[in-house]
């Protein structure tokens, strides 16, 4: 693969190569969960949430994993793509290296980041239109490996950490203002969860006037200052705590 003269253009349109796979095509491997499996289409989604293009270090700020993790599942679901249909490969450099992600996507480089910028082909993204998978909010996974990549203790104590909470059902952690306690806990709460779900958890400070009533259940009054029986944020939508 030649350099681009005009940094602006990018690489692997249809004049330079193509799979030769129509919006029909990209249709069926939508639909088959043996080619776009759950970790493809949460790329895809991924991409087209934004806005139909990005590099793996915008996917990995806004959505969570590695950028390895994206590259990976790019080039795997493109192997699968090529077995499947028999599309045709492009070489980088003619050095014997396949571009399998040219098969998905349009590459340029980043001239900020100097990385690869994939931006979905025309037929793949008007399938993916046609396809309307789950319009629900991308909910990223979340290991003990993403929390020990992020909070600065060991394996050991991770485990100490949710053993305590699995018996005891709290934990309190002390430390001064600023040395990280709700940043820390805030993704032990993803890992336990395996998720990066801040719609399940809930922060409370308490202070000198907050009451039962606010924390559990109790009478308070509503904007025409009737008084109505109120749950606690301690007490879930459905009654039950």
């Amino acid at each position: 693969m030649k350099e681009n003269a005009n940094p602006s253009e990018w690489y692997f349109s249809s004049d330079e190569y193509s799979p030769n796979l129509t919006v029909e095509n990209w249709s069926a491997l939508l639909k088959n969960p043996e080619i776009f499996n759950e970790n493809s289409r949460f790329v895809m989604k991924c991409i087209v949430e934004n806005g139909g293009q990005s590099t793996c270090q915008e996917l990995a700020e806004h959505f969570g994993k590695t950028e390895t993790f994206y590259q990976n599942v790019v080039k795997r679901l493109a192997k699968r793509i090529q077995l499947k249909t028999g599309c045709t490969l492009t070489y980088a450099n003619n050095d014997g290296k396949y571009w399998y992600d040219s098969i998905l996507f349009l590459k340029k480089r980043d001239e900020i980041s100097g990385t690869w910028i994939w931006k979905m082909r025309d037929e793949l993204k008007e399938a993916w239109e046609i396809f309307q998978p789950s319009q629900t909010p991308i909910i990223p996974s979340y290991t003990e490996s993403d929390f020990l990549n992020e909070v600065y203790l060991s394996p050991q104590q991770y485990h100490t950490l949710t053993s305590l909470w699995k018996r005891k059902k709290n934990i309190i952690l002390q430390g001064s203002t600023g040395v990280g306690k709700t940043f820390s806990a805030k993704r032990l709460a993803y890992a336990m969860m395996g998720k990066k779900d801040d719609s399940q958890i809930e922060f409370v400070q308490f202070h000198q006037s907050y009451s039962y009533e606010e924390f559990i259940m109790g009478y308070r009054p509503d904007r025409k200052g009737k008084l109505t029986l109120k749950e606690g944020i301690f007490k879930n939508n459905k009654g039950e705590s």
